[in-house]
């Protein structure tokens, strides 16, 4: 009975982040900019620093909540499996590189087919043209979709020189390319939908752990709120670490004789 009351309490704590991280403004979510791993470890320091407070700031401060602060390391867990489905959207699409890689090949292989017949007038030069002066993945990708579109009078002469069905795999290759490239910007509905939860409750882990800063420098003094809880982006700076332990093993050795 108490394992099903905790898990309830549990579920009732999940579906609040999941309302507050919807509950955001568009223009109030901001891009992922923090390291979820990193963050979590920053916000269980704050936490552990402040903790011995908690009691005085619930009686003082009626409107201190508790609760938010408690939820940040979950937040970032959140962060973290939401980035994962972000990634797991992009891989679906295949690997872009060698989608890119093949498209390449088919615009090196039809584009003097189609400047040659520029030149004896039997297709637009200044379409070739275009298509010539074309940069980068997604030109170079729809370029080759639009060669076999101009080429398409001309199917038998493709077929001789670059084999049977040579523009019917020239078409697969350009659009394959131009899915992957829409994939890997997170295009497709999958990944919008887990780009915009990431960004929302890292917009979330950026205003709590604002507020748990906030609430050391009430309990600790401003000058030390950076110090008790560390920077989401950082965490604890190398050399506090190890000047820190450094303290610590200097006050565990006992003194000389």
């Amino acid at each position: 009975m108490e394992k099903q009351k905790k898990k309830a309490k549990k579920l009732k704590a999940t579906d609040a982040l999941h309302a507050a991280a919807l509950s955001l403004r568009k223009a109030e979510v901001q891009q992922l900019r923090f390291d979820p791993l990193v963050a979590k470890a920053a916000c269980r320091e704050g936490l552990d620093a402040v903790s011995p407070h908690f009691g005085q700031l619930l009686q003082g401060h009626p409107a201190f909540n508790l609760e938010e602060l408690k939820s940040l390391p979950e937040l970032c867990d959140r962060v973290l499996i939401a980035r994962r489905a972000v990634q797991k959207a992009e891989a679906s699409g295949g690997s872009a590189t060698e989608a890119l890689s093949t498209a390449a090949d088919w615009r090196r292989k039809l584009l003097p087919l189609a400047q040659a017949l520029a030149e004896a007038g039997a297709v637009s030069s200044r379409e070739v043209t275009r298509i010539f002066a074309g940069r980068g993945p997604s030109d170079m990708a729809q370029d080759v979709v639009d060669l076999v579109l101009l080429l398409g009078p001309f199917r038998p002469m493709a077929n001789r020189l670059h084999g049977k069905e040579a523009l019917d795999q020239a078409k697969a290759a350009g659009m394959r390319a131009l899915q992957v490239l829409g994939v890997s910007r997170g295009e497709t509905k999958e990944g919008r939908e887990a780009a915009d939860l990431r960004d929302r409750y890292g917009t979330l882990v950026w205003r709590w752990h604002d507020r748990l800063r906030a609430t050391a420098a009430a309990v600790e003094g401003y000058r030390n709120a950076a110090l008790l809880v560390p920077s989401l982006l950082e965490g604890r700076p190398t050399s506090e670490k190890k000047s820190s332990a450094e303290k610590s093993s200097a006050e565990e050795k006992p003194a000389d004789d």
